[in-house]
């Protein structure tokens, strides 16, 4: 292959399927010159053929914040994606792979003589902290983005409003879409079926339309399947075997017709009456099926070595109504003058730790449950998103207990200060060997500030409560981010309030906490006093 950027056209052999390709024309009988276009590219790279990068070709900027630099493997990322419409992004949690998809779309966007929207489809936790922060970050004043989340006539207010991207949950495209599939659609599955100009869908996580059978996938089927361009990300496509791989495949139109039953008797062999296991041949099926495909693993990469990811996760009722009783204390608090003491200070603040957590402790030292059931799922979305090892850190004891029992199909195991110390050798050499099955350590962060270098076998730490000791929580991180890492470091912060983000701000500038929970308390007051003057 030769591109000729003077000529602005592509010099291949002469083959006869290259002579339907328009405007290809015979070159002293030997070769065939084809006109460059994404298009024409795009063509001839389902043929199989060697294709220049477009984005090289077209010169474009990668836009990126400084201090980090747009790297070899997400600009070939980037490339790949433009040249397939159709295509599977398998690349390893911590690669960047959210950049490489948005400047794909960016391109895109820029190329199209109409105009050309995307709808980004990925976990509630990620929709602003994410896919919203990183358009502000890298593309502000270059695109647009709104948030469909809220309710189903906000979601349609904000689709009205004119953005380059559109973000929404997964279980959002269900809005609209009956219970019943003869039924039409209604409401906001209605108006994203109409909007023509959204011409890319990005699934983020694209794990959750595994199971094809499901109200959520066909609604995904239904509202994105169709796209000119649909492009699914997932660092995990088949984490429990070969059968994971359908749903994705049915809803990139990947299956070439072939039913979920001649998939299974394809892929996986019958044992027993209850026991199916995969055959020889299932990768190799898998690989074919969930093509084209791309993927780069954390392992090979020369990455900065550690980034920091916010996920929103919202409050239970249980959650929510302590939440305003400790606020209504603080207040109280606040107006007799106690809470000015940092002790008071760190006492309260330490009770709202509790309640973001999940549990709470009263007078006795007992521990109630405040059903934290979205954040303990989003643990278990975490654990699926990657194959590396996790660390997971919370300062409370009970947090780390429910974890435990909560992980069982997991193989886990609790570091804090119940372990005696022979053990605690034990977990941490099992725990730092590569090709143990030991995958998740719960840890109290007051346990590992020192001496720990195992963690370097686990790729991602999880802050399922902050602390609120600047030191545990550096030192926290550096058990991971540190010499003998192999692979880029991922921190990830479960946050439900503005008082978590403000702690989190806080200890990622490696400032005193003091304050905030007056600052808290502040907020509240005025909240009350708003609400009475509202009320008189």
């Amino acid at each position: 292959m030769y591109f000729s950027s003077r000529h602005n056209c592509l010099v291949y052999p002469k083959h006869s399927c290259l002579q339907e390709i328009e405007g290809a024309k015979e070159i002293n009988g030997a070769h065939i010159a084809i006109p460059y276009s994404l298009s024409n590219s795009q063509r001839l790279r389902r043929l199989g053929l060697r294709i220049p990068p477009p984005l090289e070709i077209a010169n474009y900027d990668y836009p990126i914040r400084p201090p980090w630099i747009a790297l070899a493997h997400q600009k070939v990322t980037a490339n790949f994606l433009v040249l397939n419409p159709r295509a599977f992004c398998l690349n390893d949690m911590g690669t960047m792979k959210t950049l490489s998809a948005l400047w794909a779309a960016d391109f895109l966007i820029r190329q199209s003589n109409e105009t050309f929207r995307c709808l980004v489809v990925a976990p509630l936790s990620i929709l602003h902290s994410v896919w919203g922060k990183h358009i502000f970050d890298h593309f502000a004043g270059r695109r647009s983005y709104r948030i469909l989340h809220g309710s189903h006539d906000k979601r349609r207010r904000e689709l009205e409003r004119p953005a380059d991207f559109y973000i929404i949950n997964h279980d959002g495209l269900t809005c609209g879409v009956p219970s019943d599939p003869r039924k039409p659609l209604e409401g906001l599955a209605k108006d994203l079926q109409s909007r023509t100009d959204i011409k890319l869908a990005i699934v983020d996580e694209a794990g959750a339309y595994r199971e094809q059978g499901i109200r959520r996938s066909r609604a995904a089927r239904s509202l994105i399947g169709s796209r000119s361009y649909l492009w699914l990300l997932t660092g995990t496509p088949t984490p429990n075997g070969p059968l994971d791989a359908y749903g994705l495949a049915k809803l990139a139109g990947t299956t070439n017709g072939e039913s979920f039953l001649s998939w299974k008797g394809r892929t996986m062999i019958h044992v027993s009456q209850w026991k199916w296991v995969p055959r020889m041949s299932a990768p190799e099926s898998v690989h074919r099926l969930l093509s084209p495909s791309i993927r780069f693993s954390s392992d090979m990469l020369k990455l900065p070595p550690c980034t920091t990811e916010q996920r929103d996760i919202p409050f239970s009722k249980e959650q929510e109504h302590a939440w305003k009783e400790l606020k209504k204390e603080a207040v109280l608090a606040l107006q007799s003058g106690a809470l000015v003491h940092a002790v008071n200070e760190a006492s309260l603040r330490l009770k709202l730790i509790q309640v973001a957590a999940g549990v709470v402790y009263d007078s006795t030292h007992e521990w109630h449950d405040l059903h934290a059931t979205a954040r303990l799922n989003e643990v278990e979305s975490i654990i699926a998103e990657t194959d590396r090892k996790l660390v997971i850190f919370s300062p409370l004891t009970s947090v780390l207990n429910m974890l435990y029992e909560r992980l069982a199909k997991h193989q886990r195991v609790i570091l804090n200060g119940s372990v005696p110390a022979k053990d605690r050798t034990e977990i941490l050499r099992a725990f730092g060997n590569p090709n143990s099955g030991l995958r998740i350590c719960l840890a109290d962060p007051s346990c590992t500030g020192h001496g720990i270098n195992e963690f370097v076998s686990a790729g991602v730490c999880v802050w399922y409560a902050p602390t609120d000791k600047n030191e545990l929580y550096r030192q926290g991180i550096k058990r991971l981010d540190r010499p003998g890492q192999s692979g880029p470091v991922k921190i990830i912060q479960l946050v439900s309030t503005q008082l978590e983000k403000d702690i989190y701000k806080r200890l990622d500038a490696n400032e005193s906490l003091q304050g905030l929970v007056l600052k808290f308390a502040e907020e509240g007051k005025w909240q009350m006093f708003r609400g009475f003057l509202q009320f008189h």
